[in-house]
């Protein structure tokens, strides 16, 4: 095979890997919270706001909120 096709072929190989990676990670998600006084919890984001309060769900299943989040509500189920 003459070196210019290895060429090639090393080239579409090296771009097609390249394009098929995944995207970089956003931080765009909340972190689970835990308050022990009250026995709730709640979700947080990065900077520590809470964005869901304590005390809406009874149990939090999920520890990191991307897309969805599997958690127990109060007299409804999950």
């Amino acid at each position: 095979m003459p070196q210019t096709v290895k060429m090639i072929i090393l080239l579409f190989v090296t771009v097609t890997l390249a394009s098929c990676r995944q995207a970089p990670a956003s931080n765009d998600y909340l972190l689970v919270f835990t308050d022990t006084t009250n026995d709730g919890h709640g979700y947080k984001n990065l900077n520590g706001d809470l964005v869901i309060p304590v005390g809406k769900y009874i149990f939090c299943f999920t520890d990191t909120f991307k897309t969805y989040a599997i958690v127990l509500k109060p007299d409804s189920g999950f």
